[in-house]
């Protein structure tokens, strides 16, 4: 789903840390497509930030978001101020429409 369309859904005010999103790199530095997760880094003050999950930077930081981007009454992120702010705070140059929130995966089962 397109990160615009999950901002008009039933829960889509807010996004949480863990929720993922996918977008074009540049290809240069990161890959063709860029997948990260919002995560919450608690132990470094309690901001949020997104890590890359994708390709050959897979791991590291990509971004730490300004306290601003946090919403008032809950541990998340407020989707408005994501899509209003992307280019400058998580991967500039790109065209919101092409920003993808991932689903959520299945729980990880234990190897048989």
């Amino acid at each position: 789903m397109k990160l615009s369309e999950y901002a008009t859904s039933e829960n889509g005010n807010t996004f949480y840390h863990g929720e993922r999103l996918l977008f074009p790199g540049d290809g240069i530095i990161h890959e063709d497509w860029l997948e990260v997760m919002l995560c919450k880094f608690s132990e470094y003050g309690g901001g949020y930030g997104f890590i890359i999950l994708s390709g050959r930077k897979a791991g590291r930081i990509l971004t730490n978001l300004p306290k601003e981007a946090e919403t008032p009454r809950h541990e998340a992120v407020s989707t408005a101020w994501l899509i209003e702010n992307f280019n400058e705070w998580v991967y500039e140059g790109v065209d919101i429409q092409h920003v993808y929130v991932l689903e959520q995966p299945d729980a990880a089962q234990r190897p048989i």
